[in-house]
């Protein structure tokens, strides 16, 4: 599998091509090669993001814009109206319905997978549509995890958590919602967001001088806000 590196790497040349192209046919220039007016759309970049975020690790955020840019971009191309396609997602949801019923050990690894996620385990994971939640996480090795707030909200507390050595992060995704972050004085944190019509801010110190930090554990909230927002509190 290639490393996120690469992968935004080629997510980036790929953004450039587009770019470069929407540009040139906007000045009316003939391109040597015939190239589809379909896939230069805003849907088929939903999907390259989407790609994205899965091979980075953040897989919840990167089937959600894969999902929706696949929606709609079905919708475009084949003139489906939304009756249309949920006319033929509800079979599919059945069948996998049927399937999890059949063979529940399938249901029972998922629902593994969820009971993971403790108070006091060294990974996060929540997911937030049309809802708001708040956690109280106390590990001592918290390593990351993943956030996904869409039209919802989340409050993390870790007051009673210390971070694992090195580098530690955390996704975070928020569409039409935010994620308040409260953190102790001691933690290193490291903001690497893309807002789009959004904001990420770190207020811990805003009015008070910076305490001691362990430069050995890091926390780096990596994350993408379209309009959205994160902010990053004291614990």
């Amino acid at each position: 599998m290639k490393s996120p590196g690469a992968v935004r790497i080629i997510v980036g040349l790929l953004f450039i091509l587009f770019g470069a192209v929407l540009f040139l046919k906007w000045a009316g220039y003939d391109l040597p090669v015939f190239i589809p007016s379909d896939l230069f759309t805003w849907q088929l970049i939903l999907i390259i993001l989407g790609i994205y975020f899965v091979a980075s690790g953040n897989r919840n955020t990167g089937l959600l814009m894969i999902l929706i840019g696949g929606v709609f971009w079905v919708r475009q191309i084949y003139g489906y109206s939304f009756r249309d396609i949920f006319t033929i997602g509800i079979p599919i949801v059945l069948v996998l319905a049927g399937l999890m019923l059949i063979f529940p050990q399938l249901l029972r690894r998922k629902k593994k997978h969820r009971e993971r996620i403790t108070d006091r385990e060294p990974e996060l994971q929540a997911v937030h549509v049309f809802s708001g939640g708040s956690r109280v996480v106390e590990s001592d090795q918290f390593s990351g995890g993943e956030v996904v707030c869409v039209f919802g909200g989340a409050d993390l507390h870790f007051r009673g958590s210390s971070l694992a050595p090195g580098r530690n992060i955390l996704h975070t995704t928020c569409i039409f919602g935010g994620c308040d972050v409260h953190v102790p004085d001691d933690w290193s944190v490291q903001l690497e967001t893309t807002q789009v019509f959004g904001e990420a801010n770190d207020k811990r110190f805003k009015n008070t001088g910076k305490p001691q930090e362990d430069p050995d554990k890091t926390l780096i909230i990596k994350g993408f806000m379209l309009f959205g927002g994160l902010e990053v509190k004291r614990a």
